[in-house]
């Protein structure tokens, strides 16, 4: 049963990085682009089917999702390079094709490429089959499709943010779905500040609490709803909390009760009478776009503090994410869903960073281009990018420690 839950989780987060690149796959064919791969996971293929021009796959590399939008960046002379110094190795006589080739790319000449790669091409014919044939043959078909009038870096400004935005617009647009299906179902909630349980050796049981007492005041609030008491019960930082209750008729002060920390949180290691909450559809819908805002903001306001160590515990891997998921799926259907809106907030919130390869580091480019009026060299693109791997890489190793500590 553990492993299906596991499952179920992973199922969940590859779901949620589908429907992120299928957001940018369907914008990019709303403005006009030409998306040539549509895969879950990463290239090479385990699977895959060419249909109206575009291929789709599962990559064998079951982390993330990938579409191919040709031209992300202008071709420069490094790409000959990387395609085609193999073949000049191999085949000298191919050096002049090739420095033809890499002479129009370093001038960014498009016109003076088109005829060098028609001319490598016929020549490749000729030559019988090999991985630096092959290799060259594939460079002819990229810089083909990176210097053609569908080329992402050749489209309007607004038409490449509309493409790169569109993967953390569905990301958001999914949580939205996933909340209205869970207010739906219907949420917990406290029906009064009656104590339904006391766990055996908990603060709340050394404290005196009994089942059947009505929490009133919690360090000196009065309280109503149990929210208010896991705010205050929050605030303490596990500092005593001094309690009143109504039993029988009478407002009795317990006393003071110190918190326990468990999993991050301070509890007092009670349960509230409880009922459901169901929305409407119209409701849901309202609540629901709330709640992500609301994440939302939270996400935004909270990256900044990630420089504090206490602070980046709260970071977690993709064994994490699983891991809650997979608990979350033990606790029903509602906690399942809530956590995968969690994530898909989560993930189309850090998507939009200013740094390549994320969503915002396009977008960024996009700008700085449009404000220059010409596009930007690879080599700037190249070391701009450097920034974003070292961030990306940075995460996952705080994710990674992180849940080794929590979980093994």
């Amino acid at each position: 049963m553990t492993g299906g839950v596991y499952l179920i989780g992973i199922v969940g987060l590859l779901l949620l990085v589908l429907v992120h690149e299928a957001g940018h796959f369907f914008a990019a064919r709303a403005v006009g682009m030409k998306p040539t791969k549509f895969y879950l996971g990463f290239p090479p293929a385990a699977i895959r089917r060419r249909r109206n021009g575009i291929e789709y796959g599962i990559g064998v590399i079951p982390l993330g999702g990938y579409v191919k939008i040709p031209g992300m960046f202008r071709p420069a002379e490094r790409d000959a390079q990387r395609y085609f110094a193999p073949l000049e190795t191999t085949h000298p006589e191919m050096a002049p094709l090739v420095d033809d080739i890499r002479s129009a790319l370093r001038i960014l000449d498009e016109r003076a490429l088109l005829p060098g790669l028609d001319a490598l091409e016929r020549q490749l014919a000729a030559l019988p089959p090999s991985s630096v044939t092959s290799l060259a043959a594939n460079g002819i078909e990229e810089l083909r499709e990176g210097t053609s009038a569908s080329a992402y870096w050749r489209q309007a400004t607004w038409r490449r943010i509309v493409a790169i935005a569109a993967g953390p617009f569905a990301n958001v647009l999914a949580a939205v779905v996933l909340l209205t299906a869970v207010n739906v179902i219907g949420l917990p909630v406290a029906l009064s500040m009656a104590v339904a349980k006391v766990q055996p050796g908990s603060p709340a049981a050394k404290g005196g609490l009994l089942e059947g007492d009505v929490i009133r005041q919690l360090a000196g609030k009065e309280v109503t709803t149990a929210e208010q008491a896991h705010d205050i019960i929050q605030a303490s930082k596990g500092r005593g909390v001094s309690v009143v209750v109504a039993r029988r008729g009478a407002l009795i002060p317990v006393g003071t009760i110190t918190p326990r920390k468990v999993d991050g949180e301070y509890l007092l290691g009670l349960q509230w009478s409880i009922a459901y909450r169901k929305d409407s559809v119209p409701r849901a819908l309202q609540r629901a776009t709330g709640q992500s805002l609301d994440v939302s903001r939270q996400i935004v306001t909270g990256l900044p503090r990630l420089v504090h160590p206490q602070e980046r515990k709260q970071v977690s891997s993709v064994v994490g994410i699983v891991h809650q998921s997979g608990e979350a799926l033990r606790a029903g259907t509602r906690y399942y869903l809530s956590i995968l809106a969690l994530i898909s907030i989560s993930l189309g919130i850090l998507n939009l960073l200013p740094f390549l390869p994320l969503d915002g580091g396009h977008i960024v480019v996009a700008l700085v281009e449009r404000v220059r009026g010409r596009s930007l060299r690879r080599e700037l693109v190249e070391r701009f990018s450097v920034i974003g791997f070292a961030l990306v890489g940075l995460m996952m190793y705080i994710g990674v420690t992180n849940d080794v500590q929590r979980y093994f």
